[in-house]
């Protein structure tokens, strides 16, 4: 059984940062209803709180405290493996931020962005 999506890295990372689901929803370019039911998925599918809830923000358990640095780490390892891949075929995806569509999750970029072209600037041969 798969705990954990890349998104849900992302997710737990976009509400530590904003502190609360309505900004982090609006860094994620989702509505904060999907983020709620999002977050609770992840609860569901690993059996323990990820935020305690407050009034005013939303504080990590010690078990989202742990996924948190594990976000961090993949987060940045994709990101890093991302940049080395265009660097080595030099293939430039081109973003496009639509946010009242629901691109494709396998051609979405980092902020919710979709691919719609890719550009190759390698020299003729």
């Amino acid at each position: 059984m798969r705990y954990f999506e890349l998104r849900d890295f992302r997710m737990v990372k976009a509400i530590s940062d904003a502190g609360n689901l309505t900004r982090a929803a609006k860094s994620l370019h989702v509505s904060q209803p999907a983020l709620s039911r999002q977050l609770l998925d992840l609860e569901d599918r690993i059996g323990s709180a990820v935020f305690k809830r407050s009034p005013r923000k939303m504080l990590l358990t010690p078990i989202g405290q742990e996924i948190l640095e594990s976000a961090i780490e993949v987060l940045t390892a994709v990101e890093n493996t991302e940049k080395s891949i265009l660097n080595k075929t030099k293939h430039h995806p081109i973003y496009v931020h639509q946010p009242d569509a629901s691109p494709d999750t396998n051609a979405q970029g980092r902020d919710g962005s979709c691919v719609v072209a890719e550009v190759d600037s390698r020299e003729p041969a």
